[in-house]
C-alpha cells in the first residue's frame, strides 16, 4: 500500500492499531480508513462481543482523515447482515473537526439503517475518553447478559 503522509511523520496503512484490552478494542488508523480497516474491527468486534456481550472502542482519532466509499460500504453491509447494531460504545480522542463531523454523518446513516443508536464520545485526551469507557462500561455490564 502506498504511504499517507501524516503531518510530518510517514505511515502506511500497515501501521494502523488494531488490538484487544481486556474488554476493550483500541483503534489506531493512519490516513483513510480502508475496507481491510473494517474487516479488522468487525473481526475484534465479534471476538469481544463473544467474549463479553459488549464492544467497547477506544479510537485514537488524531491520525485518521477519512473513510473511503468502499469502507462505509462495508460498514453498512455488515450492519445489514447483524440486523441490529451491537451493545457498544466508542470513544474517540483527538479528532479534528472535519472527522468529528463525519462520523456524526456516519452514526446517523447507522441510525437510519439500523433504527438504533450507535453513542459515540469524542473527547481531547486519552484519559478522558478511557474515562467514559469506564463508565460505560458499568452501565453496560448491568445492562447485557453474558454469552454462556
Amino acid at each position: 500500500m502506498a504511504a499517507n503522509t501524516v503531518g510530518t511523520q510517514e505511515a502506511s496503512a500497515s501501521q494502523n492499531q488494531f488490538s484487544i484490552e481486556g474488554d476493550m478494542m483500541f483503534v489506531r488508523v493512519y490516513g483513510t480508513m480502508q475496507v481491510e480497516d473494517v474487516v479488522r474491527v468487525r473481526e475484534l468486534s465479534d471476538v469481544l462481543l463473544a467474549r463479553y456481550g459488549y464492544i467497547l472502542l477506544l479510537a485514537d482519532g488524531r491520525y485518521t482523515t477519512g473513510i473511503s466509499h468502499e469502507a462505509r460500504k462495508r460498514q453498512k453491509e455488515n450492519i445489514e447482515r447483524r440486523g441490529s447494531v451491537d451493545p457498544s460504545h466508542t470513544a474517540i480522542y483527538g479528532a479534528s473537526t472535519t472527522m468529528r463531523l463525519l462520523s456524526n454523518l456516519v452514526q446517523r446513516g447507522i441510525a437510519l439503517l439500523s433504527g438504533e443508536s450507535y453513542p459515540v464520545s469524542f473527547v481531547k485526551s486519552e484519559n478522558e475518553a478511557r474515562s467514559i469507557l469506564d463508565t460505560q462500561r458499568a452501565l453496560l455490564k448491568k445492562a447485557t447478559v453474558p454469552p454462556q
